[in-house]
């Protein structure tokens, strides 16, 4: 099932976030812009130069697109089999063919998010434990740090799963190698590698003159978007804590699987036949699936991607339901925990969209209706050299159509979200400022609008969806000369005319 579902998915487009973060990727490799001193972005560098892998090793097509998503997952799983060999075969394909389908399963607007490209070196880390490799722990520990440390370069969060190797190494069993040795040396080497990745995210801030627009992002934006609920409402100091308690115990849908995991380590602690080292490893996926729960309540972001490492381990963890149990085993005892497994499998997995429409026969739909493709399809034969485009978006399209036409933005303001929260803010507000001081300057020959009902706008009592500076200049020096479902392509008047 795994195999046939991932083939189907080689027909999905890309959608939601991958084609900006692609956009971002095209305009640092092709046209030689500098994030954060050039292009006003605030995710962190670690997620673009994964994307700017992509981009580098399949391009931007979505056939491309889909096959490196397919090859990283098939990375996923072959690390997920391996640390789970040692709990029996079994065990681990269980693991493997329920963790794919669950994220294949979340269809194409998940796809490459930035929480599941970090899920790689975690589990990577995890296999080095599991297998204990290298022998010395100390050099172990320093090289799981390190694939923790990677993780953490594409989502600070990240750096939370630490804590769980941290937890492992302060107390080693009497089976260890190592056990005599003094922690120190070993908790200092797994510090010391996760330094190593930040480290150099830092030395290419610094060589690229970009730490400082980049830490002003991240004092001055981070907050505010910290601020936001799930639907994109602004939250007061006293209402977020209850949001994300409230947020907190939905576990993004994932009950079902919680139940499985329980059971699955308590099968693997009291019932089945393993030794301590297994008993850790057991331990360890647990705390981490604690831990990833952790890192997703601190950021206060609940979408469904967000969710994915919390997911990894809380399925691994749950296909210990099918550990070998010591004898005697009674049937009842043998068939709950596995009964437990099917059951949140096949509650918990739905088709997405484009795979139910796929399973009737009916072609793939296009994402947003095809609007990224009625944009592109405007732009390609009407863009002259020389000529830039501003996008007032964020995920409806304008910006993918962009990538499709190969239009290079006019501002470094590539998406409008960060205009219509907050709008209180000083900093905001001098945001907006620049913004108009940058778009006066450049004077785009094309603006393209997205005003479509299913555009997030912010919502609450710090947002708006005005900007009446920015309608005035639009209104006075440009006219509508394309419309298109939920968008409309405005043209320079004076270009226009000529």
């Amino acid at each position: 099932m795994l195999l046939a579902v991932a083939g189907l998915s080689l027909e999905w487009r890309m959608a939601h976030d991958a084609p900006l973060m692609l956009y971002f990727a095209w305009l640092v490799n092709h046209e030689g812009l500098v994030l954060y001193r050039d292009v006003f972005e605030h995710q962190p560098l670690g997620a673009h130069l994964a994307y700017r892998l992509v981009a580098a090793v399949v391009g931007y097509s979505d056939l491309g697109f889909r096959i490196f998503d397919l090859a990283w997952l098939a990375a996923i799983l072959a690390v997920d089999f391996a640390l789970l060999a040692p709990f029996g075969r079994r065990v681990a394909w269980a693991g493997a063919v329920l963790f794919g389908l669950a994220y294949l399963l979340h269809g194409p607007n998940e796809s490459l998010q930035r929480d599941y490209l970090m899920l790689l070196p975690l589990a990577m880390a995890v296999l080095l434990e599991a297998h204990r490799l290298p022998a010395r722990e100390w050099l172990r520990a320093g090289l799981a740090g390190a694939l923790i440390g990677v993780a953490a370069t594409v989502k600070p969060q990240a750096g939370l799963m630490l804590l769980g190797f941290v937890f492992l190494h302060a107390r080693p069993t009497p089976d260890t190698p190592d056990a005599g040795r003094p922690r120190l040396p070993v908790l200092m080497a797994l510090g010391a590698g996760f330094c190593v990745a930040p480290l150099a995210i830092l030395a290419e801030l610094l060589r690229t003159q970009t730490l400082g627009p980049f830490l002003d992002v991240v004092r001055n934006y981070w907050p505010l978007f910290a601020r936001l609920d799930i639907a994109h409402r602004t939250l007061d100091d006293a209402e977020r804590p209850f949001y994300i308690w409230t947020s907190v115990r939905q576990l993004g849908g994932h009950g079902l699987w919680v139940a499985a995991a329980a059971v699955g380590y308590l099968t693997a602690c009291l019932g089945a036949r393993l030794g301590s080292h297994e008993r850790r490893m057991a331990g360890l996926l647990g705390l981490l699936a604690l831990l990833a729960l952790a890192a997703t309540a601190a950021t206060g972001r609940f979408w469904r991607y967000h969710w994915f490492p919390f997911l990894h381990f809380t399925v691994l963890l749950g296909s210990l339901c099918l550990v070998e149990l010591r004898p005697p085993v009674r049937l009842s005892t043998r068939m709950f925990p596995a009964l437990m497994l099917l059951g949140a499998a096949l509650l918990s997995f739905q088709p997405p969209p484009p795979l139910r429409a796929q399973l009737v026969g009916r072609p793939v739909p296009l994402p947003l209706g095809g609007r990224a493709e009625e944009i592109a399809a405007f732009l390609r034969p009407n863009l002259r050299p020389g000529d830039t485009v501003q996008s007032l978006d964020w995920t409806g399209g304008a910006v993918h159509g962009m990538l499709l036409a190969r239009a290079r933005t006019a501002t470094p303001f590539v998406t409008d979200f960060y205009f219509y929260h907050h709008v209180s803010s000083p900093w905001i507000q001098e945001l907006r400022a620049r913004f108009l001081r940058e778009l006066a300057r450049a004077e785009p020959r094309y603006v393209i609008e997205v005003y479509a009902r299913d555009k997030p706008w912010p919502r609450g009592r710090y947002a708006t969806q005005r900007f009446p500076a920015l309608e005035n200049l639009l209104a006075r020096d440009y006219q509508v000369v394309q419309r298109g479902p939920g968008f409309r392509v405005l043209e320079r008047r004076e270009v226009a005319g000529s």
